[in-house]
């Protein structure tokens, strides 16, 4: 049986010219901005990240965090930036930020929360904290 999402109506505040712009980039890649909106609030809600490894999807809130170097490691290749070369570091670290900047802030993996909490002396956090990802 095929389920259909039900749509709810949102309106938005944004720059006048931003949305000029997006609307005309949207328009020449026949898509609308409600299909990229739904994309980004589906990215926002339960990211996912490609593996510099081995190119497989990951849920991020669900992947262990490296003790070392405290990024996500992927499930199926068990690979995080320790195993990476200097290049390819340099690759996922810029990544991450393109990734940081859709998101709107600092991705903060469980390890680095922990690490922050130990530094200052708090409680340590996990994912399932509340307002902590």
């Amino acid at each position: 049986m095929d389920t259909v999402a039900m749509k709810t109506k949102l309106t938005l505040s944004v720059d006048r010219n931003l949305l000029k712009e997006a609307k005309s980039r949207a328009a020449k890649r026949h898509l609308t901005l409600s299909g990229l909106i739904d994309e980004f609030l589906a990215f926002f809600t339960r990211p996912q990240l490609y593996c510099f490894k081995c190119g497989g999807i990951y849920d991020v809130e669900t992947s262990k965090v490296c003790p070392k170097c405290e990024w996500s490691i992927c499930p199926r290749c068990q690979t995080c930036k320790c195993q990476l070369g200097e290049e390819a570091s340099k690759v996922a670290f810029h990544m991450r930020k393109v990734y940081e900047n859709l998101v709107g802030g600092r991705l903060m993996l469980e390890g680095e929360i922990n690490r922050i909490a130990r530094a200052a002396q708090l409680p340590p956090k996990t994912k399932t904290d509340e307002g902590i990802l």
